[in-house]
């Protein structure tokens, strides 16, 4: 029973941060941590009623400066209003998959430094639109300007402003979808020379994913070419649902079947390997079939056909 109390305790203390008008400073932060401690320490070493108070009310307190503490760390992480429109020289990673469009790309730049020094969000969702293609340097000689990549480290001369949308009810709240993905600040890249790849792969395992889906995604979109539902082979097939049409997605919407694009392959996957898994499992223990055919084989039939 105190152990219940204890976490109910604990998610009130968390919830009662997001009424809050505005938050704690640090030092009353720091404050009611010391606070908290204290009242552990008290319910560790004594029993009764009077310790399980104090588990209860350090639980509290523990919920309430983890979500505070978590609240300033997210919000201090923002573009400082004197940087709005400031030109700037970034480096960084390109985060995620790049989204085309028909003048450019728009893609989420992890950074790594800033020229000149300035205290600049972490992550950036940046569009790039060339007028025409612009060169980069490749050592001595000069090349034709690629659009970023999954992974690629880039050195780019952007321009930036803190997040702003205009919302209407029952509208898309563009604010809100940054700030939950964690970009702080939007921008523009500048045309020019100052634009260069630095690597084709920055190393970073945690691209890799990314890297791949990417390429999937461009065999995909090369072998579809122009047909309808292109944009839809490549939702199922990777999760990307950028390339859907928006006319595709007021039929989805108004059939109620938009649901199944963003999980539906995840869904297939699953199905797949658990239907080729159970064949694999009967298979084996077939030895007339599997001196012909190897078990693995027959499986991955079995699965490709469910």
């Amino acid at each position: 029973m105190v152990l219940r109390l204890t976490l109910v305790a604990f998610a009130c203390g968390t919830l009662a941060v997001q009424f809050m008008g505005a938050l704690l400073p640090w030092p009353a932060v720091a404050a009611a941590a010391v606070v908290g401690t204290w009242c552990a320490q008290v319910a560790m070493r004594r029993g009764g009623r009077r310790a399980a108070a104090c588990g209860i009310a350090a639980a509290l307190l523990a919920g309430a400066v983890l979500a505070t503490a978590r609240a300033h760390v997210r919000l201090e992480d923002a573009l400082p209003r004197a940087l709005e429109g400031v030109p700037l020289t970034v480096t960084g990673t390109v985060d995620g998959m790049p989204t085309r469009v028909a003048d450019g790309a728009r893609f989420v730049l992890r950074v790594e430094s800033v020229v000149p020094p300035s205290r600049i969000p972490g992550r950036l969702a940046l569009g790039w639109y060339p007028p025409q293609p612009s060169p980069v340097a490749t050592g001595a000689e000069t090349a034709a300007l690629t659009m970023p990549r999954a992974g690629e480290r880039w050195r780019l001369a952007v321009t930036l402003k803190r997040p702003h949308g205009v919302l209407n009810f029952g509208g898309f709240d563009i604010e809100a979808w940054l700030f939950e993905r964690g970009l702080r600040a939007t921008g523009a890249v500048r045309p020019g020379a100052s634009n260069v790849r630095l690597a084709g792969w920055a190393g970073d395992p945690r691209d890799l994913v990314d890297v791949v889906r990417e390429h999937v995604r461009d065999r995909l979109v090369a072998a579809l070419g122009e047909r309808r539902y292109a944009g839809v082979v490549v939702a199922l097939a990777i999760g990307d649902q950028a390339a859907i049409p928006e006319a595709q997605w007021r039929v989805f919407n108004a059939t109620g079947v938009a649901h199944l694009i963003s999980i539906s392959g995840l869904h297939i996957t699953v199905f797949a390997t658990l239907v080729g898994g159970f064949a694999w499992r009967i298979v084996r223990r077939m030895p007339a079939l599997t001196r012909r055919v190897p078990a693995r084989r027959v499986a991955a039939a079995v699965g490709l056909a469910a």
